[in-house]
């Protein structure tokens, strides 16, 4: 395994690459001027320009200013915004409340969207599999900013059960209702998922064989429905974990949450690439650890696969 675990890691270094390098590339080509109002209501000065120009290598082509910012990368050097602002101290800020708000909505996914979905498919065609079907489809209508502003308004502002903004410090409590949130359509594909794979391997013939030896039903669903199941659920979390912390810009507007997600929209409309970058590049390094960790997590679920 751990052979296995080397290999994956040499074979994501040409993915950094090629994804760092395309959204390099894509904030490269923006139009605009990146020093556009950093001077107040007059023009910059060409020299303040030049020097800015120089410091960040505006003025060298793509490939020279993306090998130095790799440079810079390997050796856990982020730079500066061009504001001055050691980049590292941003993202060090931020990147924590972010992950909290991720964590607790992946938690939500998976303790409702597991049970429900898990529910529902032992009862096909019964009232509750009814409810999942259509309560999960409510909520992969409804857009996230619509259930966000729904929830500060009826649980916060009407019935005062929550601020309706997020403190500087984003404690757990407080990011409980926008990680629900967030988790809202994650959820209703996970419970639909969980439902499909557990109503399919009950119809398995492992799962036949088993009824006909006299297995006890706990002992059938538990051992040999659920664990089957949980493959394709698995993956489906790990790949969430990467998609919640991306997916937080809006939430994070919506109830005021210094969250990373935040940081790179502001930084997106400044044409600011030297926040984009690091952070995007901080979001492909979550994507690929969760992967590798959801494929080492399959031979623990399923004895047959093997690494080696």
């Amino acid at each position: 395994m751990g052979r296995y675990a080397l290999r994956r890691l040499l074979q994501s270094v040409p993915v950094v690459v090629g994804t760092t390098l395309l959204i390099y590339w894509m904030m490269w080509a923006l139009p605009g001027d990146p020093f556009a109002g950093r001077c107040g209501e007059r023009a910059c000065p060409q020299d303040y320009i030049d020097a800015m120009n120089a410091q960040f290598m505006l003025d060298e082509p793509l490939l020279v200013q993306y090998g130095a910012y790799m440079a810079n990368l390997v050796q856990f050097d982020f730079g500066l915004t061009y504001n001055m602002v050691p980049v590292a101290t941003l993202i060090g800020q931020t990147f924590p409340v972010t992950l909290r708000l991720a964590l607790i909505a992946l938690a939500v996914e998976a303790g409702i969207g597991i049970v429900v979905g898990v529910i529902a498919g032992l009862r096909r065609n019964s009232y509750f599999d009814t409810l999942v079907f259509a309560s999960t489809l409510v909520a992969l209508s409804v857009p996230i900013f619509v259930i966000a502003r729904f929830a500060q308004w009826g649980l916060g502002v009407n019935l005062g059960w929550i601020t309706p903004t997020v403190s500087n410090e984003a404690t757990w409590a407080e990011l409980i209702v926008p990680g629900a949130v967030i988790a809202t359509t994650t959820t209703a594909v996970l419970a639909r998922l969980a439902r499909t794979t557990v109503a399919e391997n009950l119809s398995a013939d492992y799962v036949r064989t088993a009824v006909a030896k006299g297995l006890p039903r706990s002992r059938v669903i538990g051992v040999h429905v659920l664990r089957n199941s949980l493959i394709p659920l698995v993956t489906l979390l790990g790949l969430d974990l990467g998609t919640l912390m991306v997916g937080a810009v809006v939430t994070e507007g919506i109830f005021n949450i210094d969250g990373l997600g935040g940081l790179v929209y502001n930084h997106i409309l400044r044409l600011d690439s030297t926040v984009v970058v690091p952070a995007a590049t901080l979001f492909v390094l979550i994507y690929i650890f969760a992967n590798l960790l959801v494929d080492l997590l399959y031979g623990v679920l399923d004895p047959r696969i093997r690494y080696e």
